[in-house]
């Protein structure tokens, strides 16, 4: 639960941030640019050229005028439509990452994660931002060049394993109280921890919408990379809830007040964050992580006798998996953390840049929806749903 409190302390964080950054990505409908990753099965295919693609703009087949192959942050290859010879494209390939721990519990294969990143991902030039349960840290690229890179990584995972530890401890804390209530039959006090484990659950979507308007603000490719362990939500069984606070009227309502807590799944827009995390250009991948967040055994404070634990991540799962896809991320589910991570990583590594300048020229600040193909294959496309054309400022 203390994961959702900091993701909006998370958010929080970036929008500040965002008034400090220059204005960057404003989009209009002059020419739009869409990452696209191509694979065969697992692998990302890298021979394709403008005449192997078609975008589709709201279901109107468009013009392409210029497509580049990207590596890292290298332009491999480019081709351009005759026509649109004359148009001057700078692809901008330094990047961005955004790296964001909602563990409730320290994995030792974060270690593996961070390694692998500064051992095989980061390039001169890139930025990195890492969101614990606790605090933001940014990493510029100058700092990133100048500190030796075992430094960083030795840096980077001592926070996490101190930042999730405690981060973890608000959780234990009203898991303890709700157990301490059950067990001596205090309603008052139950149902004091269960308003505040409401609380906790608690998402502000507009704090997530003003995250995607600070992403537009920033140059470059951009991907986040949102780690979140499956959440486990402990649940009194109806029999010892009968027991709570017997004479009081209305007392089974009140005791079994949590089995609506449990039950109930965090409300969000998901349309609207789809559109404003795929209009901000940012590939979302989200890595769904399977351990469990709390083995009963392991608790220190008592038996949980009477009580069970229920998975309740499916509202946010629901969320990020839908954003994942429609902003050109992937959305990856394994107990294996490093595993998860090297996959999502691989496909940002590679990806074509594509050109095109809309039929529809009217900036009505109306969503159009975007459809690549590769013509005569059958390859997984990946890539955003759409942009807003936006009037130019």
């Amino acid at each position: 639960m203390m994961k959702k409190a900091c993701f909006v302390l998370m958010v929080f964080f970036f929008s500040i941030l965002a008034g400090t950054q220059e204005l960057q990505h404003e989009t209009t409908a002059v020419n739009i640019e869409v990452p696209v990753r191509v694979f065969d099965g697992d692998t990302f295919v890298d021979f394709l050229t403008i005449a192997d693609f078609e975008v589709y703009e709201d279901g109107v087949l468009q013009k392409i005028d210029a497509v580049y192959l990207i590596k890292k942050t290298e332009i491999k290859k480019e081709t351009k439509d005759k026509a649109a010879m004359e148009k001057k494209y700078k692809p901008q390939v330094s990047r961005y990452f955004v790296m964001s721990f909602f563990l409730a519990e320290y994995l030792p294969r974060a270690r593996e994660v961070v390694d692998y990143f500064f051992d095989n991902v980061i390039q001169p030039g890139d930025t990195l931002t890492v969101i614990t349960p606790l605090k933001t840290y940014n990493l510029k690229s100058e700092i990133l060049e100048k500190m030796p890179p075992k430094n960083i990584k030795d840096q980077l995972n001592g926070i996490l394993r101190k930042d999730i530890t405690m981060g973890n401890s608000e959780y234990r804390h009203v898991i303890k109280d709700l157990v301490k209530a059950a067990q001596g039959k205090l309603t008052d006090q139950y149902l004091i921890a269960l308003d505040y484990l409401k609380q906790l659950r608690y998402v502000d979507q507009m704090k997530l919408i003003q995250f995607a308007d600070f992403l537009k603000t920033i140059k470059g490719q951009k991907y986040v990379f949102v780690f979140y362990q499956e959440e486990s939500l402990p649940l009194l069984e109806p029999d010892i809830a009968e027991q709570i606070d017997p004479n009081s009227p209305g007392s089974m309502r009140r005791a079994t007040f949590f089995m609506d807590v449990a039950s109930e799944d965090i409300s969000i827009d998901v349309d609207l964050l789809k559109r404003a995390y795929s209009d901000s250009l940012t590939s979302i991948h989200f890595l769904y992580i399977t351990k469990d967040l709390i083995n009963p055994m392991d608790i220190e404070f008592g038996s949980l006798q009477g009580m069970r634990f229920v998975d309740k991540s499916g509202d946010i799962f629901q969320a990020f998996n839908e954003i994942a896809r429609t902003t050109g991320g992937i959305s990856e589910t394994s107990a294996n953390i490093s595993y998860s991570f090297k996959k999502a990583a691989y496909a940002s590594e590679n990806y074509y840049l594509l050109y095109y300048t809309p039929k529809n020229d009217q900036c009505d600040n109306r969503f159009r929806s975007i459809k690549v193909v590769v013509k005569d294959k059958k390859y997984e496309v990946i890539h955003r749903a759409g942009y807003v054309a936006k009037k130019s400022p």
